[in-house]
């Protein structure tokens, strides 16, 4: 089957299949379908975080400022390809589908092909959803290899005051004492503020 068109030999191979054929291509094609919807997805979370996939491989002979730009534009635009590719991909497979689906119920019930399905989509999305969790992984990587935090070397000056009071003299002085005299000549006690009573005390 030619999953890059709908062509006319691929439409009559799935008119002609059997129902096996028809079965096993209805699981064949919805695992096609959803995977390519989920490489989608990995392709936009690189785009958006600024990320190169590993299959995106871009060299140039020359290394300046152009050629690195010139590079991410050419990076850039091959996972948009890609993904322009993969929708198309997806919608063609979408189409065999309905076409699978049309020439299943010749030979199935409504009923059977309910059980058909449920059994199909179940056994994909566990695949997908392992898919899924593999390629998070593999953008937590990519973040990891092309985005490492830069940190800065500077450290911050560390200042060393000198001691406000310094005693020169033969006289001891108590913590407290030292306490009072480290706050500077500017500093000026309240004596008064702790015997001066306030006005509801006395009623």
């Amino acid at each position: 089957m030619n999953y890059h068109r709908v062509d006319s030999s691929s439409i009559e191979f799935i008119n002609n299949a059997s129902q096996a054929v028809l079965v096993n291509l209805y699981y064949r094609l919805h695992m096609k379908q959803r995977t390519a919807a989920q490489n989608i997805w990995f392709n936009k979370q690189c785009l958006k975080m600024s990320l190169v996939p590993n299959y995106v491989k871009v060299k140039f002979n020359i290394n300046n400022t152009l050629t690195e730009k010139l590079k991410k534009m050419v990076q850039k635009q091959w996972i948009r390809e890609e993904i322009i590719s993969l929708h198309k991909k997806r919608h063609i497979c979408r189409s065999y589908l309905k076409l699978v689906h049309t020439n299943l119920f010749h030979y199935l019930h409504a009923i059977e092909f309910d059980i058909l399905d449920d059994t199909v989509r179940e056994k994909v999305s566990k695949i997908i959803h392992i898919k899924c969790q593999t390629q998070q992984k593999k953008i937590s990587v990519l973040l990891e290899k092309q985005h490492k935090p830069t940190t800065s070397q500077v450290t911050p000056p560390i200042y060393d005051f000198y001691p406000r009071f310094k005693n020169f003299s033969n006289t001891s002085f108590d913590t407290e004492e030292n306490e009072i005299l480290n706050k500077g000549p500017k500093y000026s006690p309240d004596f008064m503020k702790n015997k001066k009573k306030k006005y509801w005390e006395y009623t």
